[in-house]
């Protein structure tokens, strides 16, 4: 996951979406000389451990950290190593367990880890609702936890996930 590192908070909510699939990652902070110049100082190692993947520092136009990026890319592809999945607030997470929970006990097949596709689900994802429409009583479960969180937080089910997954990056990126 390449991303832009002078607008660190703004990249990580792709980078939590993406360790929600559950696949080798390792994140490319590039641009990094632009973050220095804008005073912005990332603490690679604190970032990485966090995150459960390598982070590595890079100047792609003056091909800094290119090297560095390739090796690691080879070695976590190899080991199949997977990063940390943020949690949300509690009550988000108890709503996605039970949805989690739902799609295991109706035995729903697919590729994709569940929590991922719970929470695709939950943010009422066209192409995912798309998927299970033939499972009438998964869709009214489903639909079920999305009026709770509307109720819970007062706006509909995938701004709560988009915001939530926005103050985890914002919080990721102070740390």
């Amino acid at each position: 996951n390449v991303v832009d590192a002078s607008l660190l908070s703004r990249s990580l909510e792709l980078t939590l979406q993406l360790l929600e699939l559950e696949l080798p990652m390792i994140l490319c902070l590039n641009m990094m000389d632009e973050a220095q110049r804008k005073g912005i100082k990332i603490d690679t190692k604190k970032l990485s451990d966090l995150l459960g993947i390598p982070v590595i520092p890079a100047i792609a136009t003056a091909g800094k950290g290119l090297r560095e990026l390739f090796t690691e890319a080879i070695k976590v592809a190899e080991e199949k190593r997977i990063g940390k999945t943020q949690k949300f607030s509690k009550d988000i997470e108890e709503i996605i367990d039970e949805t989690v929970s739902i799609l295991r006990s109706q035995s729903v097949r697919t590729k994709l880890p569940l929590r991922f596709l719970a929470i695709k689900l939950l943010e009422n994802d066209p192409f995912f609702i798309n998927e299970i429409k033939g499972a009438k009583s998964i869709v009214e479960s489903i639909q079920s936890r999305q009026e709770r969180l509307e109720k819970i937080h007062g706006v509909p089910s995938d701004e709560v996930i988009s915001s939530e997954r926005h103050a985890l990056a914002m919080n990721l990126s102070e740390k």
